[in-house]
C-alpha cells in the first residue's frame, strides 16, 4: 500500500551530496550518508501516545530535553529494524517522501518515488528482531553504539491495543547535528500513536468567522469503549454494569479563555441512529473547576441506556452539545476534549492515556505578537495591550468594548491596574504577555472583531518590557487586512524587537546609560579627556622650549 512517511534527513558524505527525503524533495548526487570513518551508532525510539499523528525523528536526531508536549510514554509497542541498501542515484534525481514497502519476514524492498516521476528501489534486510518499548516508552537498537552507518527502516510491528500504527520511517545514521558542525551517531526518534477509541469534538457552524459576543456551539461524541487490556476492556455500554456494580463514563472539556460556557445538553446515540436525551442530575452530573467541565453518567443513566436497548437499540456514544460565548482573550481559540471509561468491577483505573480529540481551531480575528531580541532570538516577558484606532488611544476590554482617551503610556498603565483591582474581569483591559514558543516570543489576542470587506485597524502598545530591555515606545501596526474568507482564521503577526538597555534602538536612538557598577561610557570619556590634557601639556611644553 502507498504510504506517506515523515522521512528524516539523509545526509550525504561528499560536498556535492544533499539531504535526502525532507518536507521538500532534494537532489541526491551521491549514495553516501555522511559521517566519518567507521564510527558506529544507535537508534533510540521514544514512544508516546498523542492525539494526532506526528511520527518522526527530532529534525537532527538529537535527544529532546523537554518532552512535556509530546504526550504520554507508551509501553508495549513492538519495533523491528531493517538495514537498507540504497541504489546508486544520478545527479539531479530528487526523492520525495512518498514510498511503498514490501517486506516479508527478514527482507523486502522499499520503492521511493522521484519528483517529476519515476521510482528507485532499496533492499531491506532485518538487523534486529522485534523489541518492545518499556514503561518509559523507550527501546534502543544498537545498545552501546553498535549499528553501522547507513540507512534504516523502522517498522512498528506490534501496535498497543486501542491505538493505530504509525507509518514506517526511514532514518539516516548519522544525522547532521543542530549546529551543523558535526554528526549525531546515537539518533533519537519520537514516533507517536493515535488512540483508535472514537472521540470527536467539532464546531457546529464552520461557515462563519467568530468574534467577541458571538454564540458558538460544539458537539462532542465519545464511544462507550476503552483501550485497556483484558479483563478491563470496555467494548460497549453493557461493560459499564456487572450486577450491582457500575463502571465510569466521563467526558472532560476545557474551554480556553476566549470561550465562556453558557449551557449544554447530553444525549446518547444508538446503533439504530436514534438520539435520546438524558436528564441532568438524574442521568448525569456536571461539575466545573475553573474552565474545566466534566460530564459523568450516574448509575441511573447507565441503567437507562442499557434498559432501553430492547426498544431503542444499543447505545454506542455519548453526545454532548455545548453552547458558549466568545470574548476577547490572550489565548488562541483552540481546545480539546477527552474521555475516561472504566469497566464495572475493574480493580484499577485505566492505565492507558485517555483518548483525546484533535484540537478544534475556531476561526476568529487574531493578532499574534512575535517578540525578539536584537539578534532575533525569542524573548519572553513583554506585555502588550491592543488599541483599536491609529492614534492608539482606545483599548480593547475583555467584553469587546473599549476604554477611550488613553493619551499616554502612564495613563494606560494606571488604567490597567485600576480595572484589574476593581474585580470585574469582563471590564479589564486585555494584556498579553509573550512566552517562548518554538522560535517565537509568542503572544496572541483572539476573539477580535473583523471586517472582511474593509479590514480592521489594530495597534499593539508595549505596556512593560522584560527586565534589562528598552520599552518599545511607538505603537506597532497590527491591522487585519480585508479578504479573509468566512469560516477562516483572520490573523496577522507583528514582529517586534526589544533592545537591551545597553544597546541602541535604531528606531529610537538614544545615548545608552552605562551599567550600574560598570565602566560603561565613562571609561571612553576619561580616556578622551586624558588625551586632550596630554595634547595641551605637550603643546605648552613645546612653546616654552621654542621661546627659551
Amino acid at each position: 500500500m502507498r504510504k506517506r512517511s515523515l522521512l528524516k534527513k539523509f545526509v550525504a558524505a561528499a560536498a556535492t551530496a544533499a539531504v535526502l527525503i525532507g518536507a521538500m524533495g532534494t537532489t541526491a548526487a551521491a549514495s553516501g550518508y555522511g559521517g566519518t570513518g567507521d564510527t558506529k551508532g544507535s537508534i533510540t525510539v521514544h514512544k508516546y501516545s498523542k492525539v494526532t499523528q506526528a511520527t518522526g525523528t527530532n529534525p537532527t536526531g538529537e535527544a529532546i530535553s523537554d518532552t512535556a508536549g509530546l504526550g504520554t510514554p507508551l509501553s508495549g509497542a513492538g519495533y523491528t529494524l531493517y538495514k537498507l541498501t540504497m541504489p546508486t542515484l544520478t545527479s539531479g534525481q530528487v526523492l520525495t517522501d512518498v514510498y511503498t514497502s514490501s517486506i516479508s519476514g527478514d527482507s523486502g524492498t522499499v520503492t521511493i518515488t522521484l519528483a517529476g516521476g519515476g521510482t528507485v528501489q532499496a533492499t531491506a534486510a532485518k538487523v534486529a528482531g522485534q523489541s518492545y518499548t518499556d514503561a518509559t516508552g523507550t527501546v534502543v537498537f544498537g545498545t552501546g553504539s553498535t549499528l553501522d552507518q547507513g540507512y534504516y527502516l523502522l517498522v512498528e510491528s506490534t501496535v498497543p491495543a486501542g491505538y493505530t500504527a504509525d507509518d514506517p520511517t526511514i532514518i539516516s545514521l548519522p544525522l547532521t547535528n543542530a549546529a551543523g558542525t558535526g554528526y549525531v551517531y546515537d539518533v533519537h526518534v519520537y514516533p507517536k500513536n493515535v488512540s483508535s477509541i472514537p472521540i470527536t469534538k467539532t464546531l457546529d457552524d464552520t461557515s462563519q468567522t467568530y468574534a467577541v459576543g458571538d454564540d458558538i456551539g460544539f458537539t462532542i461524541d465519545a464511544a462507550f469503549q476503552n483501550d485497556e487490556a483484558a479483563p478491563n476492556t470496555v467494548n460497549s455500554i453493557d461493560d459499564l454494569k456487572a450486577g450491582s456494580n457500575y463502571g465510569v463514563m466521563r467526558v472532560t472539556d476545557t474551554l480556553v479563555g476566549s470561550l465562556v460556557y453558557d449551557s449544554s445538553t447530553v444525549h446518547y446515540l444508538t446503533e439504530t441512529n436514534k438520539k435520546i436525551l438524558l436528564t441532568p442530575v438524574a442521568d448525569y452530573t456536571l461539575t466545573t473547576t475553573g474552565s474545566k467541565y466534566v460530564w459523568e453518567l450516574t448509575n441511573t443513566g447507565i441503567d437507562k441506556i442499557i434498559n432501553n436497548e430492547a426498544t431503542e437499540g444499543k447505545g454506542v456514544t455519548l453526545e454532548i452539545n455545548i453552547q458558549a460565548t466568545v470574548q476577547i482573550s490572550d489565548e488562541a481559540l483552540t481546545n480539546q476534549a477527552s474521555s475516561f471509561v472504566k469497566k464495572a468491577n475493574a480493580t484499577t483505573d485505566p492505565i492507558n492515556p485517555p483518548p483525546i480529540t484533535p484540537p478544534v481551531v475556531v476561526p476568529t480575528g487574531e493578532v499574534v505578537v512575535n517578540k525578539t531580541m536584537s539578534d532575533n532570538t525569542a524573548l519572553a516577558g513583554a506585555q502588550f495591550a491592543l488599541a483599536t484606532n491609529e492614534a492608539a488611544t482606545s483599548f480593547l476590554l475583555v467584553d469587546g468594548t473599549t476604554v477611550d482617551n488613553i493619551t499616554s503610556l502612564a495613563k494606560l498603565q494606571a488604567e490597567i491596574a485600576t480595572r484589574k483591582a476593581a474585580g470585574n474581569p469582563l471590564k479589564e483591559i486585555v494584556v498579553a504577555t509573550t512566552v517562548v514558543k518554538g522560535t517565537q516570543g509568542y503572544a496572541v489576542f483572539s476573539g477580535l472583531p473583523y471586517d472582511k470587506t474593509a479590514g480592521t485597524t489594530y495597534r499593539l502598545v508595549e505596556v512593560a518590557a522584560p527586565s534589562g530591555y528598552q520599552l518599545k515606545e511607538a505603537a506597532v501596526n497590527a491591522d487585519l487586512p480585508n479578504g479573509f474568507d468566512d469560516g477562516k482564521l483572520a490573523t496577522v503577526t507583528a514582529t517586534i524587537k526589544n533592545y537591551r538597555t545597553d544597546e541602541v534602538d535604531p528606531d529610537n536612538p538614544k545615548f545608552s546609560l552605562p551599567l550600574t557598577g560598570g565602566t560603561g561610557t565613562l571609561l571612553f570619556t576619561i580616556i578622551g579627556l586624558l588625551i586632550m590634557a596630554a595634547t595641551v601639556i605637550v603643546y605648552i611644553h613645546s612653546k616654552k622650549k621654542t621661546n627659551a
